[in-house]
């Protein structure tokens, strides 16, 4: 109970300190493009940029989609969704590549903006696509209800690469060690690797979702995950999934 009460207490100074926030301060740029232009698609369509030596942001303004390059060929983390997923390939072009240099398609979570264009850049590319199993239960689902407004079902990939806590993945001269991060979703998945700035190394974390989505006990592995994040050693980069 005292652990519940002082969530409450939490949760409840920082709506009062963004109430108040919020009198005093003009729009950031990411609630520009997450809440009151997030339908503005030609807004969204920002030019894909270079962020480390092997780290390229390729995605629309207001959700993450990321090129990790190595020897061997290309990870992306998360893909969007439709109307973007042709931007986002083309994006990969501008920047330099092939869609067939992708091998593997991260999936951070089961949100359909995070996993949404990932069927379409498989057939495209050949990659796997990577998630823990969590929140491939999470897709199927939503590849089975009807979507957005009563529109068709969104289309999702078929169930492929399933990962867990602890798993690494090797392509070419890059490893990302992999971990469960739930609280946002059950299965959100985060990756540890190392970024270059002109040759010079950075330990980085992707982190697949932060932020309670699911009630009281949600909000408690979001506790849990943020203790957990706080705890690694030497991060010194924190790749985001949204702006």
């Amino acid at each position: 109970m005292k652990r519940t009460t002082r969530l409450a207490a939490t949760f409840t100074a920082i709506c009062l300190a963004a109430n108040v926030a919020g009198h005093a301060r003009a729009e950031t740029l990411s609630e520009t493009y997450r809440v009151t232009r997030a339908n503005d698609v030609e807004f969204q369509k920002i030019a894909p940029f270079k962020v480390f030596d092997n780290l390229y942001h390729v995605g629309p303004g207001y959700v993450g989609v990321w090129l990790i390059p190595t020897t061997a060929g290309i990870i992306m983390i998360d893909s969007a969704q439709e109307p973007y997923v042709d931007f986002v390939m083309d994006n990969v072009k501008n920047v330099g590549f092939d869609l067939k240099d992708i091998k593997y398609i991260m999936l951070s979570h089961g949100h359909l903006d995070h996993f949404g264009g990932s069927a379409r850049i498989q057939e495209a590319s050949g990659a796997r696509v990577v998630a823990l199993d969590e929140d491939w239960k999470m897709i199927e689902d939503a590849g089975a209800r009807p979507g957005r407004n009563g529109g068709p079902s969104p289309r999702v990939p078929k169930r492929d690469m399933v990962v867990k806590d602890g798993d690494t993945l090797t392509l070419g001269n890059t490893t990302m060690k992999l971990y469960h991060h739930p609280g946002h979703t059950p299965g959100v998945l985060s990756g540890e690797f190392t970024v270059f700035d002109n040759g010079k190394p950075h330990k980085a974390l992707w982190q697949g979702g932060g932020g309670s989505r699911g009630g009281l006990a949600a909000a408690e592995q979001a506790v849990e995950t943020t203790n957990r994040i706080a705890a690694m050693p030497g991060i010194e980069v924190l790749v985001m999934i949204h702006s």
